[in-house]
């Protein structure tokens, strides 16, 4: 046991360097290189070498105690495991980079507190001021750093937060590292604890781009002392306008980094219509180049709020897996955009219509199993009984003359046969469905993937709400501005069919298309993410109120 302890002194040696500088005792620090012997090691050293001893002996004491504010749920004793129970913060360098580290956690949107941050340095400055060596408070030290290091890794790798606990209907496979302990302990022996940040936070560009802009938000959040309020000026201003407000509105773009400073006078020119342009772009506005309520909406937006945003969603973002597959399809429900995937290059993009408030599109993955052509509507229950039936109150003939129809227990029946007076939405028996043609609100073509809340995708014949920049019209399900481009590329491009689409489509009934390459779809909820060529942040209206409550609990 002695000579163990020996060896592991000489491997540890800038410990007992550390120890003689922070302790302030009157010896000069000795610089014994790796390969000197143990007995000159003790000569020479042997203050160090018992005041190491008395830190190993303390936190031995420490890792075993019952108290939970020291050995916690962290797993703090299986990592010790790994260094005997003996300190692993043994040098200067290393506890600065280590605190450095957990600082800069506030870059991914985290909260350096949440790390023992504020622990840590009330822990070094009563070493520093302690005249009197305490092993404890070095021992204690190793502790708090260790469980801060391990806390903020897994934050890294899984988020702080709990996904299953924002959104009922999560079921994405979460990032997973084996033998984390072991990665983190190996970075602190090789003096490597700055790369440890890059081990465990997400791999994808679009995570990089938003930390980034968090950093960015940061600087300017100092740099605005009086932020710029706007009021919307009540007319409509092109380029070719002069007036007072466009010396404010390119002020205000000035101070958010979208203008250059030495342009702005009283003329709304064409390096304006490109400042607004670029600034609705990327808000997810249609850039026309001409401010309107909504553009001027999201001008006041304070930096707090970009801060706020960027940090929800780089959480967000530490919830997905590790990698998507090679070819997938996504919806990011508050951008209204559905984009297609292949061997991880974007090759198709659509806007598409979300659920309405009351009736939210949920957050989940799936695999689109078939696709069906002059698809045949089942109307939901809720649309059938409170829409529908009342109308059927007034004229029997209502179906026949909208291409409906109305079964029960899978019989077709005759509407006017039957006596809507005697039901109400509590006891409708029936169900009606809406057949194939050119006014299905189904469109021509419909995608289908397993999942309990019989959501889908699916065409529409109403394109003129693809116009609008705010589209959650729909009961749920997610229409597709371009369903057939789409259904085109996975019919030829992934599925290699020949046949051509007429073939299905001109049938004039359902038909059902099996797919054998199941194509993945991810259903996302992000209120900012980024271009991943150019890195440029694009930001959206949270529709269904979800971030305040990941900002409540990330920052409780």
């Amino acid at each position: 046991m002695y000579i163990h302890t020996i060896t592991r002194i000489l491997v540890i040696t800038p410990l007992v360097l550390f120890l003689l500088v922070a302790c302030n005792t009157t010896y000069e620090p000795i610089v014994i290189s790796p390969q000197s012997n143990t007995d000159s090691l003790l000569r020479v050293d042997s203050i160090a070498t018992f005041r190491y001893l008395k830190i190993k002996e303390a936190l031995s004491s420490l890792l075993n105690s019952s108290n939970s504010d020291i050995v916690d749920k962290a797993g703090i004793k299986s990592f010790y495991l790994q260094s005997n129970n003996e300190p692993v913060w043994g040098t200067a360098k290393l506890i600065s980079e280590a605190n450095i580290l957990l600082q800069e956690s506030i870059f991914h949107g985290l909260n350096p507190k949440d790390y023992g941050i504020n622990k840590i340095d009330s822990l070094k400055r009563r070493i520093e001021n302690d005249s009197v060596f305490c092993a404890q408070s070095y021992a204690l030290l190793d502790i708090v750093l260790t469980k801060g290091m391990i806390k903020y890794t897994q934050h890294l790798l899984k988020g702080n937060l709990n996904p299953n606990n924002i959104y009922a209907s999560w079921n994405f496979t979460g990032r997973a590292m084996r033998n984390s302990d072991s990665v983190i302990y190996s970075s602190i022996l090789n003096n490597k604890v700055s790369e440890l940040e890059s081990l465990f936070e997400p791999k994808y560009m679009w995570y990089s781009h938003l930390k980034i802009g968090l950093r960015d938000y940061y600087i300017l959040q100092q740099d605005i002392k009086e932020p710029l309020h706007l009021i919307y000026p009540g007319v409509v201003m092109r380029k070719g306008d002069s007036n007072r407000n466009i010396v404010l509105l390119k002020r205000k773009l000035v101070s958010l980094n979208l203008h250059t400073a030495g342009s702005i006078t009283a003329v709304f020119d064409t390096t304006l219509e490109k400042s607004v342009k670029r600034f609705q772009l990327m808000h997810g506005l249609t850039p026309d180049g001409v401010p309107g309520v909504k553009t001027y909406s999201f001008l006041n937006w304070s930096i707090s709020t970009y801060v706020e945003i960027l940090q929800v969603n780089l959480e967000r973002l530490r919830w997905l897996p590790n990698s998507f597959s090679s070819n997938y399809l996504t919806v990011n429900i508050p951008e209204y955009k559905l984009r297609l995937y292949s061997k991880n290059m974007e090759v198709f993009s659509s806007k598409v219509i979300v659920g309405k408030t009351k009736n939210k599109t949920p957050v989940f993955q799936s695999n689109i199993e078939y696709i069906v052509y002059n698809p045949c509507w089942t109307i939901p229950n809720s649309i059938a009984t409170k829409k529908i039936l009342p109308k059927l109150k007034k004229d029997s003939t209502y179906l026949d003359n909208h291409n409906m129809f109305i079964c029960r227990n899978g019989k077709e029946l005759a509407s006017c046969t039957i006596d809507y007076d005697l039901y109400s939405q509590n006891n409708f028996p029936y169900k009606i469905f809406q057949r194939a043609g050119a006014s299905n609100a189904l469109g021509k073509v419909k995608f289908m993937f397993t999942n309990k809340y019989q959501v889908f995708l699916h065409d529409t014949p109403n394109k003129y709400l693809f116009n609008r920049d705010v589209r959650a019209f729909s009961s749920g399900c997610i229409r597709v501005q371009n369903a057939l481009k789409l259904a085109q590329i996975i019919h030829f491009d992934f599925e290699r069919n020949t046949l051509p689409l007429s073939y299905y489509l001109g049938k004039g009934y359902p038909e059902i298309v099996n797919l054998e390459k199941k194509v993945p779809i991810h259903i996302l909820y992000l209120t900012c993410n980024s271009n991943i060529e150019t890195g440029e942040l694009y930001f959206y209206k949270d529709i269904y109120a979800k971030d305040s409550k990941v900002l409540r609990l990330l920052y409780k």
